[in-house]
């Protein structure tokens, strides 16, 4: 597993869900070679993905991909075509989804373009969370009780 760099914000989680269908190997593999260690540190991101009738090649290609993340990836495999808000409500009451992130959904067709991409979304996160204008995510007001 690879090690923030120095300009990796660290404290900061972003949950990543991602559904994926079918057999199709080479757009699943694409898509997880823009969700690596190095391109999504693992201090930085819990990835919930959830195959839908997934093909031996794309199931054994998740897999393996998981594992290499270890305990920052959890997979769910359906035999059945789950409806995509169904598997959206599913993914985030999951034992390691925290609610008080922020989330990125993807779906299977996604493709990066840009090796920092993850870094610059961190970045805008942090200047939403800085900014005066933006109103503050629900779990960064203060509540008095």
């Amino acid at each position: 597993m690879s090690r923030p760099s120095a300009s990796t914000p660290v404290g900061l989680r972003v949950d990543i869900l991602i559904l994926m269908y079918g057999d199709y190997p080479e757009m699943h593999r694409r898509l997880l070679s823009g969700l690596t260690p190095a391109q999504v540190p693992v201090i930085n991101a819990v990835l919930h993905i959830w195959g839908n009738q997934l093909g031996a090649a794309s199931r054994k290609l998740v897999t393996d991909f998981c594992a290499e993340r270890g305990d920052t990836a959890q997979v769910t495999f359906s035999d059945v075509n789950v409806s995509k808000y169904t598997v959206m409500k599913k993914l985030m009451t999951q034992e390691l989804f925290q609610p008080e992130c922020w989330f990125l959904w993807l779906d299977d067709d996604v493709q990066f373009t840009a090796q920092d991409w993850f870094l610059k979304a961190l970045e805008f996160i942090q200047q939403k969370l800085r900014s005066s204008q933006d109103p503050a995510p629900i779990s960064s007001v203060q509540q008095n009780d």
